[in-house]
């Protein structure tokens, strides 16, 4: 399989790997990873490391902010900040594609011929479409299988130039209440690439199964959510985008109806705000 580098968002034309790049960033991020912190709290944390100024500071923050790595929410007169998951699962995913390699490093150094590369689970030939459409049939509840097939539907997915991708991405997201492990969390950026799709057919198919992921587990919530709210804050302007921008809040509504949970809610009452600027902007 090609490999494949993420297409983060670009913000001020900084790409995520310039961002981490910097050690005030880096040393912001490791803060948040504590817990969520206000921005004095943050520039207290930069500052007994570094003799940088509050803007300075602030500068740094808009640009993880743009990069998709932070986002912040109002709290008074406060801004709130946490990390933005999605972004660092996005990171993970595409580390995930090339840590086979780095891993056979040592066995490369001793003159050895490194092993022959596999797809994660040796589970014999990829499904074709008809036999993908009748598995998503098949999990729209528990499945058994779920556990033995997801790493080779992931592959497909993983593959956006394969025609039944998007059927894979659709079909990971009905298996995700099948599995107790960590494979959905890790493997839902995979699922998220395709939110993006430039045929709307396709992108809504796979947001309508999207939203539904984040009934399965409060982690799982999280990461849909913060999914969702990165597509949003960064989709291409224009007529399309704004359907898009439109489904989202409709996918955030119906998880938040199914859950009550407080934080989607607070996240639909700000990409609304946000929303209603952009198509004034637009029009």
């Amino acid at each position: 399989m090609a490999l494949r580098v993420p297409k983060f968002p670009q913000g001020e034309h900084m790409h995520v790997f310039d961002a981490l790049a910097d050690p005030v960033r880096r040393t912001v991020l490791e803060r948040l990873a504590e817990g969520e912190a206000n921005s004095g709290e943050l520039v207290e944390a930069v500052q007994t490391r570094y003799k940088i100024s509050q803007a300075a500071v602030s500068q740094h923050l808009k640009v993880l902010r743009d990069t998709g790595l932070a986002v912040a929410r109002p709290e008074g007169t406060r801004r709130i900040y946490r990390l933005d998951c999605s972004a660092f699962l996005e990171l993970d995913a595409w580390l995930a594609r090339i840590r086979p390699q780095f891993q056979a490093e040592p066995t490369m150094r001793e003159g050895k011929a490194p092993p022959t590369p596999k797809r994660r689970l040796d589970l014999g030939p990829m499904p074709d479409k008809a036999e993908l459409q009748s598995m998503l049939v098949e999990a729209e509840g528990q499945v058994s299988w779920a556990e033995q097939r997801w790493d080779t539907v992931a592959d497909i997915a993983a593959d956006r130039s394969a025609e039944n991708a998007p059927l894979a991405a659709r079909l990971l997201c009905r298996l995700a209440k099948s599995l107790r492990d960590g494979r959905p969390v890790r493997d839902l950026a995979l699922v998220a690439t395709h939110l993006a799709d430039e045929r709307a057919a396709v992108s809504r198919s796979v947001l309508e199964e999207f939203w539904k992921v984040g009934l399965v587990s409060a982690d799982l919530r999280t990461a849909v959510v913060d999914h969702l709210h990165r597509r949003f804050r960064h989709g291409q302007t224009g007529k399309t985008s704004l359907q898009t921008r439109l489904d989202i809040i409709d996918a955030l509504a119906k998880l938040h109806r199914a859950t009550g949970d407080p934080a989607v809610s607070q996240v639909i009452s700000t990409i609304v705000s946000t929303g209603q600027q952009r198509t004034a902007d637009e029009e």
